[in-house]
């Protein structure tokens, strides 16, 4: 089945593949381009559709605020107009925020769950290293220019860059990211997170869950990742070795690996 793609709807999606649905949900500052060949390769067991969050790409948002759960109805609504009853999600970073937020309070629409490279967030949470996430601040401010913050950001983004795949991957990436993006849309993400916490209903989560991360990720360090495991009831708990934030784009084939084997079992 070709890529199909639309922008008639509040939230601009792009869909691939046949079989169960999988929504894919972007983390901050993500459009549903930025997904590289993950997107390709799940298609070729799902049908993957991976849209645009509040802030980003072609989905601005309508007010000034916004939150997580704003956004997890977003995905609810889409999967209204896709006549989507039941789906499997996989939410990364700011995605897996959403994720978890659906699974608390749309559990009737969620087959099972995959949570990459995120956390629980509230004061418990394992904090990012300071110049990360100094780094990612940045990218919301319309001062900084997006080569400068993209420069600042990639030693974070991917671990080792050194082999000639992940290089081509890396160019891919950023042909998209940060690319026509307004600023305004990235501060509405920023706060949206900021104050995001789930830990005291991680328990009410039923449906099983993949949780999954890098294993040098400085941005939300994989601590965060034991936590969720250890306070979800269902979940299992995978670390890509030697990836950082975007593990997905470092080591592709293993993550979909992964995801296929536990959507699968």
């Amino acid at each position: 089945m070709d890529r199909h793609s639309s922008d008639l709807i509040s939230a601009p999606y792009i869909e691939q593949g046949q079989g169960e649905p999988l929504m894919l949900i972007s983390g901050y500052s993500m459009t549903k381009e930025d997904w590289g060949g993950v997107f390709d390769a799940l298609a070729e067991n799902f049908r993957v559709i991976a849209f645009d969050n509040r802030g980003v790409g072609g989905f601005e948002p309508a007010g000034a605020a916004f939150s997580i759960a704003d956004m997890a109805a977003d995905t609810i609504r889409l999967m209204d107009e896709l006549n989507i009853e039941k789906a499997h999600i996989m939410g990364i970073s700011m995605g897996g925020l959403i994720a978890q937020t659906l699974c608390i309070e749309y559990p009737e629409r969620v087959i099972k769950a995959v949570l990459g490279c995120t956390t629980h967030g509230g004061r418990e949470a394992v904090p990012g290293d300071k110049t990360a996430m100094q780094a990612l601040a940045s990218s919301a401010d319309p001062s900084k220019p997006r080569d400068d913050v993209i420069q600042a950001l990639l030693p974070y983004f991917f671990h080792d860059n050194s082999t000639a795949p992940l290089a081509e991957a890396i160019d891919v990436f950023l042909e998209t990211y940060l690319r026509d993006i307004p600023r305004a849309g990235l501060q509405g993400q920023l706060g949206a997170l900021s104050v995001f916490n789930s830990k005291p209903r991680l328990a009410e989560i039923g449906c099983p869950v993949l949780v999954i991360t890098g294993t040098e990720d400085a941005i939300i360090p994989p601590e965060n990742s034991d936590r969720l495991a250890a306070a979800i009831h269902r979940a299992e708990l995978v670390k890509i070795e030697n990836t950082g934030h975007l593990f997905l784009l470092e080591k592709p084939q293993q993550v979909v690996s992964e995801v296929v084997k536990f959507i699968n079992a």
